[in-house]
């Protein structure tokens, strides 16, 4: 188990090299640690979310186009005799 030394926290990279191994528990609490500290993560929810808003304003941008398209159409048909 990781302890904290006289100094401080034990830096698991230097656990490994002394040949001691870790936990599946320590193992799970560096890999989240590490996680928290990338930006990837959140890099990739902003990704997302900007493709989420793009994706409704051109959804809503295409409703709104089409009904002022076809209204037009039909007046514009509706006044030609046949």
């Amino acid at each position: 188990m990781i302890t904290q030394s006289a100094i401080g926290p034990v830096d698991p990279s230097q656990i490994r090299s002394f040949g001691l191994t870790l936990t599946g528990k320590e193992k799970l609490v560096s890999r989240i640690k590490q996680l928290l500290k990338s930006e990837k993560g959140a890099s990739m929810v902003e990704y997302g979310l900007l493709v989420i808003l793009i994706a409704i304003v051109a959804i809503v941008a295409v409703t709104l186009i089409g009904e002022q398209t076809s209204t037009m159409y039909s007046e514009i048909g509706s006044g030609f005799d046949y």
